[in-house]
């Protein structure tokens, strides 16, 4: 069994997990209060005859403690672990191992993905355990817990697909962001579905699986984009098939996927936004990547007018990441024949560190002048 709080969230699956909240001791001591008082109450109406005294101290055991009572002292205990404005505590050893078991009742499944195969583990341990004390039959327990999460059944958590849900992969929200000067500017991201990461996963496993047996993972790639591009895009898929078929010296299927997602994650912006996308988020990231290969697509099908136009955009949404916009941007222009042009975009961005990389075309565009 491990020995720390740490250990016992990695032995189960959870990691750190991302829910902050089980950081905090105190918070987590109210969540699984809350929660056990609430599924006892539920079990209660469920199994006419039961009380939930009974449920408080089967649901304490399932979860390896001796009785609600017990749990009850140690959640007492797990209160005063931190001040009482519930400050953020980093130290997380300090809570006990043993409540790593209530992150079943704690942490709720995404609604339109199925959960991790570490966390069905889990909760079939706790049925199976719940079933040996409260003298239940197992997959009805079983039910009843995935009724809690809005399913009628068990069956129903394995059936769940993410490139079925109804909710959409991404979306986008504005803030305002602080500039190192102390000022505000705004800034935009992209924010994805718990579907969407699940979706992401099974893809990453289903291509390294076909790399391992030397297949070639692009049919497979093609056909989840394509069979999910007009409602659920996956930024990922999309780049993945556009780098191969640019590698391929399909230019023109690159450019028509790249373009299609472009389309899609811009919808998502309100309208006229002239904010930046900081490349430190990740899907920031993923879409920055994007469209910078959308304009190497446009400059391998030279087209130059429109992998300009799409560099300024780039230059606005993306100042500060290593795709060097602000240095393809002057070269693109030189290419036009726009030396002036060419000259302004440096000055424009010349406090910019990717304008270092542009001052070996300064003597091409003076000459041009």
């Amino acid at each position: 069994m491990a020995d720390t709080f740490n250990a016992a969230l990695a032995e189960r699956g959870f990691g750190l997990t991302l829910y902050l909240d089980l950081c905090r001791p105190a918070v987590l001591s109210e969540l699984v209060l809350s929660a056990v008082k609430d599924r006892a109450s539920r079990l209660k109406r469920a199994f006419p005859g039961t009380q939930q005294h009974e449920w408080l101290g089967f649901l304490s055991k399932a979860m390896g403690f001796p009785g609600w009572n017990a749990l009850a002292a140690e959640c007492k205990k797990l209160s005063n672990l931190v001040p009482a404005d519930r400050t953020f505590d980093p130290n997380l050893d300090r809570i006990p191992p043993e409540f790593a078991a209530t992150l079943v009742l704690v942490v709720e499944p995404n609604p339109e993905s199925r959960p991790s195969d570490a966390f069905l583990a889990e909760m079939r341990m706790f049925c199976e355990k719940l079933a040996q004390f409260s003298g239940q039959p197992e997959a009805t327990l079983l039910d009843k817990m995935a009724s809690w999460w809005g399913v009628r059944e068990w069956a129903a958590f394995m059936a769940r697909d993410p490139f079925l849900a109804k909710k959409p992969f991404y979306g986008f929200e504005v803030y305002d962001q602080l500039d190192e000067d102390g000022s505000f500017y705004e800034a935009g991201q992209l924010v994805i579905s718990g579907a969407c990461e699940q979706a992401l996963e099974q893809l990453q496993v289903a291509v390294t699986k076909l790399h391992e047996a030397g297949a070639d993972p692009v049919p497979l790639i093609k056909e989840i984009f394509e069979g999910n591009a007009e409602q659920q895009p996956l930024l990922q898929a999309g780049i993945g098939l556009a780098q191969i078929q640019m590698e391929r010296g399909q230019v023109l299927e690159a450019l028509k996927v790249l373009t299609h997602l472009d389309n899609q994650v811009s919808a998502l912006m309100p309208k006229n936004f002239k904010g930046e996308l900081h490349y430190l988020v990740p899907e920031n990231n993923w879409y920055l990547l994007a469209r910078y290969l959308l304009m190497k697509a446009y400059l391998q099908n030279a087209d130059i007018p429109a992998a300009v136009k799409v560099c300024r955009r780039n230059v606005q949404l993306d100042k500060r990441s290593d795709f060097w916009n602000a240095a393809w941007l002057p070269m693109l222009l030189l290419m036009q024949g726009n030396a002036n042009a060419a000259m302004l975009a440096i000055r424009k961005n010349i406090d910019l560190d990717a304008c270092n990389a542009a001052e070996y075309h300064l003597p091409y565009i003076v000459a041009a002048l």
